[in-house]
Order: C-alpha cells, then sequence, then structure tokens
C-alpha cells in the first residue's frame, strides 16, 4: 500500500463520490468550505477517516481546496 498526499480542488457544486478507505486518511480543508455527507467542514478543519471505513459523497456549493494524506484512491487524482 503507498501512501501519498495530494491537493484536491473542487469546484463550484462539485463532488467526490462514496469511496473505501484502505488504511486511515488524513484530509485538511484549506479553503472555502466542503459538505461530507450533511456535515459541513470550515476552512482550517481536519477529518480523520479510519482504514476499512466509507463515508457519504464529498461536496462544495462553492468549491474548495483539500489537502489529502493517506492511501489515495487513484480514482481521486482526476481532481488534482
Amino acid at each position: 500500500m503507498r501512501l501519498d498526499g495530494l491537493e484536491l480542488e473542487l469546484e463550484l457544486s462539485g463532488s467526490v463520490p462514496t469511496h473505501v478507505h484502505e488504511c486511515a486518511e488524513e484530509c485538511l480543508l484549506l479553503q472555502r468550505d466542503m459538505f461530507r455527507g450533511d456535515i459541513l467542514l470550515l476552512e482550517g478543519e481536519y477529518q480523520w477517516a479510519p482504514g476499512g471505513t466509507s463515508h457519504d459523497t464529498l461536496s462544495s456549493d462553492v468549491g474548495c481546496v483539500v489537502f489529502i494524506h493517506g492511501a489515495v484512491d487513484p480514482a481521486l487524482k482526476q481532481y488534482a
């Protein structure tokens, strides 16, 4: 398993579908805000997802920039 860091940018009304984390993944919201399902994450907030878990769709009405560290799903690299 390879650990990576990835800066992900979601455009206006962008979203990332639900996915499973192979190992723990850290997420730091760098700019604007983002929803994880119905939970609003604000600029500067941190999220940790344990390995083997999944979470709801990530979305942003205003667009956002997020730094992700962990076993980054190759499908997410399309947003980098």
